[in-house]
């Protein structure tokens, strides 16, 4: 934040010294490159191994972990308009600037380096890139019309044409392309054009909109398909077409979906995918339906919470020849999911996903997903399966569209450095042959770079959540109090809830740890967890933080809440009320709440301070140290280095504040 606030100042410090009698001038040049860079925050540098996604289980082949490969950034002042995987493995990126009537095409190479760019007018939203009569095209959308051009920028159509959800498709199986979509304004009608630009067919619906059109060439017998999503008087219907335009049939769907993506099973047998949400009720579905000739069956559903998915694709992301998919939402997640509705990984992204799209098969039969993220900074990530945990990392890199005077500095140190690789091999073996038994983790300082106890009291009293506080200062009262005694201090940053209602506890911590403290988890520890996680350990968390904020971080890491052991209170008739329930998990009482609740040793323990020394000499395996550069007590460094614990050093963040 400060670096942020330093960057504006000094910003602002050089157009001050230029004045403003210096515009045109070559003060004016060097100011304003010079404060651009300035006021752009420095970023990290991109490393494979800390971009993976959220496994649930164990679904990818092998050692395979599912992950961002590459980033490219957009400038500040730009935008990601439009996404398009071409043929040959390169990724064409719509970038709007601030004059919004003119866009930059960036062609991307397979490894997300730009390699050439050309300038586009008009106003458009989304870009699609394939074959269309036998040749290359792009096209470009806006709301109501599309533009059809070529590879090189060129108008191909004289003239734009009024069509809504355009998709490139083989209709006729001539291995030469056709443009399909809407014309959704008063006409609702479904329909095709020619690569020179002719109305192959034109099929009007029954419905007071179109909602969205998708379409596919599944090949064999089935040919082509068209699904057109559309309204009327309040009900929702999906309209299955062939190549040409005759209509196969049609069925409600009350989820009133506004998107789909055609595929075909493991058996051969096509179906399709849709995304709707009952009329904004909340929670979009995800509904696979098997398609047999004139008839429909729904093979599989899945509810994908309190999101809005406002994209969607098809991948083969394991080579299975069953493709996953896969979807973003308008609130930075991007899912995936098997054709039986099983939620297989996930990831957050800050800022929306409008655009996603596969990329060719490779040798292997595997695709990629290109992920378009819109927000504060505009980034588009290359996804797909790598090696695992510990495999030896790649070669980070920083990929940036911009040319300023920064471009030529060296990359940041990352926030979270990798694990070494002695401590590396240790985990893959323990892994592999170590002993059986539960994992045990503290929290603060080890699965996330800071107190959260803490952090979550000053926000409390912040935001005068607390119902006891009395206009007393409690934040300063905890900081005395843990000066004195560590193990009362954290207790004491519980009890001042006394009085709140669980649930309501519940939800502020939930509501916290969402909003402020997620990005402060290790990514190297959420790795290794999941990797424990997979192999069938129980991995449970042992705290001096209280149970409620210590649970709403480890929903993130997929642990279970009654896997959390911290600071408890009595509750009595749904209400906390001051008396702590004991042990309190600090320093011995972190052994103590171990055996009360465990039950046996720990086969691993990992901690990050003198408070967590017990459990780690507790431990009946390994023992890993994380230590945190010259903040680290060299006392318990010492005693690390004489009982062979592993030791990682993490970096810690800044304290956090409202």
């Amino acid at each position: 934040m400060m670096s942020s606030l330093l960057s504006i100042i000094l910003a602002a410090a050089v157009f001050a010294a230029a004045g403003p009698e210096a515009e045109g001038t070559p003060a004016q040049a060097v100011a304003e490159p010079l404060a651009k860079a300035l006021a752009r925050p420095l970023r990290l540098a991109f490393h494979p191994s800390f971009e993976l996604f959220e496994d649930m289980g164990k679904p990818w082949p092998g050692n395979k972990t599912l992950g961002a490969l590459w980033v490219y950034e957009l400038d500040d002042m730009s935008s990601v308009d439009g996404l398009a995987a071409e043929p040959g493995g390169t990724v064409l990126v719509a970038e709007k600037g601030a004059d919004s009537y003119r866009h930059t095409l960036r062609r991307l190479d397979p490894a997300g380096v730009p390699a050439s760019s050309l300038t586009v007018s008009g106003y458009f939203e989304s870009l699609l890139a394939g074959d269309l009569g036998g040749k290359p095209a792009l096209v470009a959308q806006d709301m109501y019309h599309i533009q059809v051009l070529d590879p090189s920028g060129a108008p191909r159509w004289k003239d734009t044409r009024q069509m809504e959800s355009a998709v490139l498709c083989d209709l006729d199986n001539d291995r030469k392309g056709e443009l399909v979509g809407a014309l959704a304004r008063y006409k609702n009608s479904v329909l095709a054009f020619s690569g020179n630009g002719r109305t192959l067919w034109s099929v009007p619906l029954p419905a007071d909109q179109v909602l969205g059109v998708t379409a596919s060439p599944l090949g064999g017998a089935d040919g082509a398909r068209v699904a057109a999503f559309t309204s009327r008087r309040g009900r929702a219907t999906v309209h299955i077409l062939d190549g040409r335009g005759r209509l196969l049939l049609d069925y409600p769907d009350d989820s009133s979906p506004e998107t789909g993506v055609f595929g075909r099973f493991a058996d051969g047998a096509p179906f399709l995918a849709t995304i709707g949400s009952r009329w904004q009720a909340g929670h979009d579905r995800l509904r696979i339906s098997r398609l047999s000739g004139r008839s429909r069956k729904l093979e599989a559903e899945a509810v994908i919470g309190p999101a809005h998915a406002v994209s969607l694709t098809l991948a083969d992301l394991d080579g299975d020849r069953s493709p996953e998919v896969v979807l973003g939402t308008d609130n930075g997640w991007v899912m995936v999911y098997d054709l039986k509705g099983r939620h297989l990984a996930q990831r957050h992204f800050f800022g929306s996903i409008p655009y996603l799209a596969a990329s060719a098969p490779d040798a292997d039969g595997r695709q990629k997903v290109f992920v378009a993220v819109r927000g504060t900074t505009s980034m588009v990530y290359a996804v797909g399966l790598r090696d695992g945990l510990f495999a030896a990392m790649a070669a980070a890199q920083v990929i940036s569209s911009t040319t300023d005077v920064l471009a030529a500095a060296p990359a940041p140190a990352p926030q979270t450095p990798a694990w070494s690789e002695e401590n590396a091999r240790a985990l893959e073996a323990f892994l592999d042959k170590g002993p059986a038994g539960p994992v045990v983790f503290d929290a603060d300082g080890t699965l996330w770079a800071d107190d959260v106890g803490g952090a979550f009291l000053r926000w409390l009293v912040a935001e005068r959540k607390l119902v006891n506080a009395d206009g007393k200062d409690l934040y300063a009262d905890y900081e005395a109090r843990m000066r004195r005694d560590k193990a009362r201090g954290c207790a004491f940053a519980a009890t001042v809830m006394e009085g709140m209602k669980e649930d309501e506890v519940r939800r502020l911590a939930e509501e916290f740890f969402s909003r402020h403290f997620f990005g402060r988890i290790y990514k190297p520890m959420a790795e290794l967890v999941e990797r424990l996680r997979a192999s069938g350990r129980q991995v449970w968390i042992v705290s001096a933080s209280n149970r409620w904020i210590a649970s709403a971080g480890a929903e993130y890491l997929g642990i279970e809440p009654e896997r959390v052991l911290g600071i408890d209170l009595e509750v009595k008739d749904g209400v906390l009320t001051g008396k702590t329930r004991r042990p309190i998990p600090y320093a011995s009482g972190k052994v103590a709440a171990i055996k009360k609740s465990i039950g046996r040793r720990p086969a691993l323990a990992v901690g990050g301070s003198s408070g967590d020394a017990a459990m780690l000499r507790y431990s009946g395996g390994p023992a890993v140290l994380v230590i945190h550069g010259d903040r680290t007590d060299p006392k318990l460094l010492k005693l690390g280095r004489k009982k062979g614990w592993l030791t990682q050093d993490l970096p810690l963040q800044p304290v956090w504040h409202p």
